[in-house]
């Protein structure tokens, strides 16, 4: 399997340009123990999938992170587990070297994603939550994205359910930021219980099991890092042997919020507004419970005049910091129809999911949040 990202000297650079939290040695820790979802995926192999309870600490005796963090996660994690780790510390933060048996070279380092997406930061850099996913994963320049995967928490032996795969691809703009986008991942190998199926366009598989017990699922494709695990329990109805394992499995995927992008606009300028917004929620293990969208609009000299679109009214008539969200429904595929064509201005496009767990996405410049100008078309 092969994956690219950004050299290892290239995100040093980068992160030194934009001078975020810089880390100094000599930080006491003050964080509290957290629990951190973390996988690490090798260059043939899972190494590790779980949870870790990490805090800040100095993978080499000396330097601190700000707060639990995906390299205080992975250097937690090898220690308990008895894997090979090796970090070095460049001023700022820690490159990682070595994981298990794979060690950085020219070609292949240590990469990692938060939340299945690309992280803008150091390993040091980004504090986690309970919340929050990690991904260190093994891989060199031809890498594309990641991909995850959802599966019903308990399937009943013999009837036919979906699994649901997702890729999360990353590009970079000419900062080398990089911005990650969510689609179903069409032509995926699913393996499970020996069996391989392959998804659809929407990015899903049928599955089917004949006896009850614990089964995982895994998905791969092409120029993408294997998935995450998910794990189903396959029961008899009426013999109760998924009745604790399945809640909690429910209670163990709840803590995610869902990931939701913007299709439409996708140009930064249009010579004629857009009348009609859309976007794509990526499938949620706990369902979908809604989506709101907010809209705002910059017009006048030097875009001084801000006014949040009413949908009541359905005009540009309340001020900015008083604009509110609109539900737009609970499907993964959502749209809504503008009275009309957006006239000139600067606008921001804001999307909030939220999953029936009650988890709310974050908001993500490229991503759930996009800027667009509409020009004035008579100059």
């Amino acid at each position: 399997m092969s994956y690219i990202s950004l050299r290892p000297s290239r995100r040093q650079v980068f992160i030194a340009v934009i001078g975020t939290c810089f880390l100094l040695s000599t930080t006491s820790s003050v964080a509290a123990p957290t629990d951190v979802n973390l996988r690490v995926e090798g260059s043939t192999t899972t190494l590790f999938e779980g949870v870790v309870t990490t805090d800040t600490n100095k993978p080499d005796g000396e330097h601190v992170c700000t707060g639990p963090s995906p390299t205080s996660a992975a250097y937690d994690m090898a220690q308990r587990e008895g894997i090979a780790f090796d970090a070095s510390w460049f001023g700022f933060d820690y490159a990682i070297s070595q994981l298990g048996p794979d060690t950085s070279n020219g070609n292949n380092w240590w990469n990692l994603w938060v939340n299945n997406e690309y992280s803008n930061v150091g390993g040091c850099q980004e504090v986690l939550n309970g919340s929050d996913t990690t991904l260190w994963f093994y891989g060199g320049m031809s890498f594309k994205g990641v991909l995850s995967i959802s599966a019903p928490s308990k399937i009943e032996v013999a009837k036919t359910y979906s699994v649901n795969v997702t890729k999360h691809t990353v590009s970079f703009d000419g900062q080398w930021v990089g911005h990650t986008t969510a689609t179903p991942a069409e032509g995926a190998t699913v393996v499970y219980a020996g069996q391989t199926v392959t998804t659809g366009s929407d990015g899903k598989a049928s599955v089917a099991l004949g006896s009850e017990g614990s089964t995982s699922f895994k998905a791969n494709l092409p120029d993408y890092v294997r998935s995450n695990s998910a794990t189903t329990c396959v029961y008899v109805p009426g013999s109760g042997f998924c009745d604790n394992v399945g809640a909690a499995a429910q209670v163990q995927i709840d803590n995610i919020a869902p990931s939701s992008r913007i299709l439409w606009p996708s140009k930064k300028r249009y010579r004629r507004g857009p009348h009609i917004l859309k976007g794509y929620v990526e499938p949620d293990p706990s369902g979908l419970k809604g989506v709101k969208i907010r809209l705002r609009r910059k017009t006048g000299h030097k875009g001084r005049r801000c006014r949040g679109f009413n949908f009541k009214r359905e005009r540009f008539s309340v001020r900015c910091n008083k604009a509110a969200y609109k539900k737009v429904g609970n499907k993964s595929s959502w749209s809504y129809q503008l009275p009309k064509a957006l006239g000139p201005g600067l606008y921001r496009l804001d999307v909030k999911a939220i999953d029936g767990a009650g988890n709310v996405s974050k908001l993500s410049f490229g991503q759930s949040r996009v800027h667009f100008r509409v020009l004035n078309r008579r100059k």
